[in-house]
């Protein structure tokens, strides 16, 4: 058997060194989450300039208090073409415009009868889901 004395002092060797490897998992732990936070920072900025979408298609949600004349006029100054679908559960239509998806988008959100207006972005799938249908 070891003397009293000898745990004692392997205890407080083993203490110190689990103090040092806190301070390392610390640093390691902080590193992980700046470059997580950077990565969730900049790389959307990044993508979202080359981000594809259907050229002539637009998401258009009107104000709620906008009249059918003031949409009619939004939807003039936009050049929506048509009303291609709704996008269920959010109020928002799909509409097709004359030309460039960008450019109507922007000229749509100007009118204060519209709540919002962006691209009809194309999305993909990064994964495979894993939850039960």
């Amino acid at each position: 058997m070891m003397p009293l004395g000898t745990i004692a002092t392997a205890r407080r060797g083993c203490g110190r060194n689990l103090g040092r490897g806190l301070v390392v998992k610390r640093r390691g732990l902080l590193a992980a989450l700046c470059a997580g936070l950077f990565l969730i920072l900049v790389v959307p900025a990044a993508n979202a300039a080359d981000a594809q979408y259907l050229k002539h298609q637009v998401i258009v949600k009107y104000a709620s208090g906008a009249s059918s004349s003031d949409r009619s006029a939004a939807a003039r100054l936009g050049g929506v073409r048509d009303v291609l679908g709704r996008v269920s559960g959010v109020g928002a239509q799909v509409v097709q415009v004359a030309g460039d998806a960008k450019t109507a988008a922007a000229a749509l959100n100007r009118s204060s009868a519209v709540l919002y207006a962006e691209p009809d972005y194309v999305m993909h799938a990064l994964a495979v889901p894993n939850d039960p249908l």
